[in-house]
């Protein structure tokens, strides 16, 4: 099972990092959820620590770039026709 998440942080890395496809939807809705956790918690009286502030989990992949990548993973087909594919997905959203 760990195999398969580092080969999906693979792809979704040099995804954003090489070709700019991002997810900017998700990206803010999961934003937005962090920082109404972080008020939650600060109501309390609490802090939220910075490295959980900082981080974004691994395990945090969207359902859409699953989907993506298990369609086109067995597929004959390019990188490059892949990634197209990716970006329309995201661009729908």
């Amino acid at each position: 099972m760990a195999h398969r998440l580092h080969l999906i942080t693979l792809f979704e890395y040099r995804g954003e990092k090489e070709h700019g496809i991002r997810n900017v939807p998700e990206n803010k809705r999961r934003a937005k959820r962090r920082e109404d956790e972080k008020t939650e918690v600060e109501k309390a009286g609490k802090r939220v620590p910075l490295l959980q502030q900082t981080l974004v989990r691994v395990t945090q992949t969207s359902v859409k770039f699953l989907r993506w990548l298990s369609s086109h993973l067995w597929r004959p087909t390019s990188w490059e026709a892949a990634l197209g594919a990716l970006r329309a997905i995201y661009a729908s959203l």
